[in-house]
Protein backbone atom coordinates (compact mmCIF):
# COMPACT_ATOMS: atom_id res chain seq x y z
CA UNK A 1 0.00 0.00 0.00
CA UNK A 2 1.30 3.44 -0.92
CA UNK A 3 1.68 6.06 1.79
CA UNK A 4 1.80 9.78 1.07
CA UNK A 5 5.13 11.25 2.08
CA UNK A 6 5.21 14.48 4.05
CA UNK A 7 8.10 16.91 4.18
CA UNK A 8 7.05 18.16 7.64
CA UNK A 9 8.36 16.49 10.79
CA UNK A 10 5.73 14.41 12.62
CA UNK A 11 5.83 15.61 16.23
CA UNK A 12 2.90 13.34 17.10
CA UNK A 13 4.97 10.28 16.16
CA UNK A 14 7.77 11.49 18.44
CA UNK A 15 5.24 11.95 21.25
CA UNK A 16 3.84 8.44 20.78
CA UNK A 17 7.35 6.96 20.81
CA UNK A 18 8.15 8.86 24.01
CA UNK A 19 5.02 7.54 25.72
CA UNK A 20 5.72 3.94 24.65
CA UNK A 21 9.32 4.16 25.88
CA UNK A 22 8.12 5.58 29.21
CA UNK A 23 5.55 2.81 29.67
CA UNK A 24 8.19 0.15 28.98
CA UNK A 25 10.55 1.83 31.48
CA UNK A 26 7.81 1.96 34.11
CA UNK A 27 6.86 -1.69 33.58
CA UNK A 28 10.49 -2.74 34.20
CA UNK A 29 10.56 -0.59 37.31
CA UNK A 30 7.32 -2.10 38.59
CA UNK A 31 8.73 -5.58 38.03
CA UNK A 32 11.76 -4.48 40.04
CA UNK A 33 9.41 -3.64 42.92
CA UNK A 34 8.22 -7.27 43.02
CA UNK A 35 11.67 -8.59 43.93
CA UNK A 36 11.57 -10.09 47.46
CA UNK A 37 13.38 -7.95 50.09
CA UNK A 38 15.94 -10.68 50.84
CA UNK A 39 17.11 -10.54 47.19
CA UNK A 40 17.84 -6.77 47.26
CA UNK A 41 21.45 -5.80 47.95
CA UNK A 42 23.45 -2.62 47.56
CA UNK A 43 27.04 -1.55 48.10
CA UNK A 44 28.49 1.16 50.29
CA UNK A 45 32.16 1.91 49.55
CA UNK A 46 32.43 -1.44 47.78
CA UNK A 47 31.06 -3.42 50.75
CA UNK A 48 27.88 -5.43 50.11
CA UNK A 49 25.27 -4.56 52.72
CA UNK A 50 23.13 -7.33 54.23
CA UNK A 51 19.73 -8.02 52.67
CA UNK A 52 17.05 -6.87 55.08
CA UNK A 53 13.58 -5.39 54.88
CA UNK A 54 15.11 -2.01 55.74
CA UNK A 55 17.57 -2.33 52.84
CA UNK A 56 14.74 -3.02 50.40
CA UNK A 57 12.65 -0.14 51.76
CA UNK A 58 15.65 2.19 51.58
CA UNK A 59 16.36 1.30 47.92
CA UNK A 60 12.71 1.56 46.96
CA UNK A 61 12.28 4.88 48.75
CA UNK A 62 15.25 6.27 46.78
CA UNK A 63 14.38 4.89 43.34
CA UNK A 64 10.60 5.31 43.30
CA UNK A 65 10.53 9.14 43.38
CA UNK A 66 13.40 9.34 40.88
CA UNK A 67 11.89 6.97 38.32
CA UNK A 68 8.39 8.32 38.96
CA UNK A 69 9.53 11.90 38.39
CA UNK A 70 11.31 11.00 35.17
CA UNK A 71 8.25 9.06 33.99
CA UNK A 72 5.92 11.99 34.70
CA UNK A 73 8.18 14.37 32.76
CA UNK A 74 8.48 11.99 29.81
CA UNK A 75 4.75 11.21 29.70
CA UNK A 76 3.82 14.88 29.89
CA UNK A 77 6.26 15.76 27.10
CA UNK A 78 4.85 12.93 24.96
CA UNK A 79 1.30 14.16 25.54
CA UNK A 80 2.43 17.72 24.72
CA UNK A 81 3.92 16.64 21.37
CA UNK A 82 0.75 14.74 20.45
CA UNK A 83 -1.37 17.75 21.44
CA UNK A 84 0.86 20.05 19.38
CA UNK A 85 0.47 17.83 16.31
CA UNK A 86 -3.33 17.74 16.67
CA UNK A 87 -3.46 21.52 17.18
CA UNK A 88 -1.39 22.11 14.03
CA UNK A 89 -3.55 19.66 12.03
CA UNK A 90 -6.73 21.45 13.12
CA UNK A 91 -5.26 24.85 12.27
CA UNK A 92 -4.16 23.66 8.82
CA UNK A 93 -7.55 22.08 8.08
CA UNK A 94 -9.45 25.16 9.27
CA UNK A 95 -7.31 27.55 7.23
CA UNK A 96 -7.53 25.37 4.12
CA UNK A 97 -11.33 25.37 4.38
CA UNK A 98 -12.07 28.90 5.56
CA UNK A 99 -8.88 30.89 5.01
CA UNK A 100 -7.55 33.02 2.20
CA UNK A 101 -5.03 31.43 -0.16
CA UNK A 102 -2.00 33.16 -1.61
CA UNK A 103 1.20 32.17 -3.37
CA UNK A 104 4.49 33.16 -1.72
CA UNK A 105 8.09 32.91 -2.97
CA UNK A 106 10.67 30.74 -1.24
CA UNK A 107 13.34 32.90 0.49
CA UNK A 108 15.41 30.44 2.51
CA UNK A 109 15.61 28.28 5.60
CA UNK A 110 15.77 29.04 9.32
CA UNK A 111 17.22 26.61 11.87
CA UNK A 112 14.71 25.03 14.20
CA UNK A 113 17.22 24.27 16.99
CA UNK A 114 16.22 20.59 17.10
CA UNK A 115 18.69 17.90 16.04
CA UNK A 116 17.36 14.47 15.10
CA UNK A 117 19.55 11.36 14.79
CA UNK A 118 22.72 13.42 14.46
CA UNK A 119 21.70 14.66 11.00
CA UNK A 120 21.82 18.32 11.90
CA UNK A 121 19.00 20.61 12.89
CA UNK A 122 15.49 20.48 11.53
CA UNK A 123 14.67 23.61 9.59
CA UNK A 124 11.73 25.89 8.90
CA UNK A 125 11.15 26.93 5.31
CA UNK A 126 10.66 30.68 4.88
CA UNK A 127 8.71 32.36 2.12
CA UNK A 128 7.60 35.91 1.46
CA UNK A 129 4.60 37.60 -0.15
CA UNK A 130 4.47 41.20 -1.30
CA UNK A 131 1.01 42.73 -1.59
CA UNK A 132 0.15 45.53 -3.99
CA UNK A 133 0.44 48.20 -1.28
CA UNK A 134 4.15 47.63 -0.64
CA UNK A 135 3.89 45.41 2.45
CA UNK A 136 6.00 42.25 2.53
CA UNK A 137 4.86 39.35 4.69
CA UNK A 138 7.27 36.60 5.75
CA UNK A 139 5.89 33.15 6.54
CA UNK A 140 7.57 30.20 8.23
CA UNK A 141 6.57 26.54 7.79
CA UNK A 142 6.39 23.79 10.38
CA UNK A 143 9.66 21.91 11.00
CA UNK A 144 10.83 20.05 7.91
CA UNK A 145 12.53 16.68 7.83
CA UNK A 146 13.56 16.97 4.16
CA UNK A 147 14.21 19.73 1.66
CA UNK A 148 11.19 20.24 -0.63
CA UNK A 149 12.72 22.99 -2.79
CA UNK A 150 13.74 20.72 -5.71
CA UNK A 151 10.06 19.77 -6.10
CA UNK A 152 8.62 23.31 -6.09
CA UNK A 153 7.65 25.07 -9.30
CA UNK A 154 9.45 28.42 -9.54
CA UNK A 155 9.99 28.35 -5.76
CA UNK A 156 6.32 29.08 -5.09
CA UNK A 157 4.48 27.92 -1.97
CA UNK A 158 0.82 27.98 -1.01
CA UNK A 159 0.04 29.91 2.16
CA UNK A 160 -3.38 29.98 3.83
CA UNK A 161 -4.22 32.73 6.32
CA UNK A 162 -7.21 34.01 8.24
CA UNK A 163 -9.13 36.70 6.38
CA UNK A 164 -7.94 40.05 7.72
CA UNK A 165 -5.24 38.50 9.93
CA UNK A 166 -1.96 37.56 8.25
CA UNK A 167 -0.42 36.52 11.62
CA UNK A 168 -2.47 33.29 11.70
CA UNK A 169 -1.26 31.27 8.73
CA UNK A 170 -0.26 27.85 7.45
CA UNK A 171 2.46 27.22 4.84
CA UNK A 172 1.24 24.21 2.85
CA UNK A 173 4.55 22.64 1.83
CA UNK A 174 3.02 19.29 0.84
CA UNK A 175 0.22 20.98 -1.08
CA UNK A 176 2.71 23.20 -2.90
CA UNK A 177 4.62 20.13 -4.05
CA UNK A 178 1.39 18.41 -5.16
CA UNK A 179 0.11 21.51 -6.96
CA UNK A 180 3.29 21.50 -9.04
CA UNK A 181 2.35 18.03 -10.28
CA UNK A 182 5.16 16.38 -8.30
CA UNK A 183 3.26 13.81 -6.25
CA UNK A 184 5.81 12.15 -4.00
CA UNK A 185 4.91 8.58 -3.04
CA UNK A 186 6.92 6.54 -0.57
CA UNK A 187 6.55 2.76 -0.53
Amino acid sequence: MDKKHSFCYDTGKFGRQTIIFTLVLCSFFLLFQLIPPEEVTYRVNGVVQPSTEETAQYMRSRTFPLVGGIAVLMLSSGVYFIWLEKKNEKLALRLKQDGMRLTAKFTGFENGNIAIKGQGTLKHLQCAFADGVGNTYVFKSFLLQKDPTPFLTNGELLVYHEPGNMKVYFVDVDGSVNIAGNNIIEK
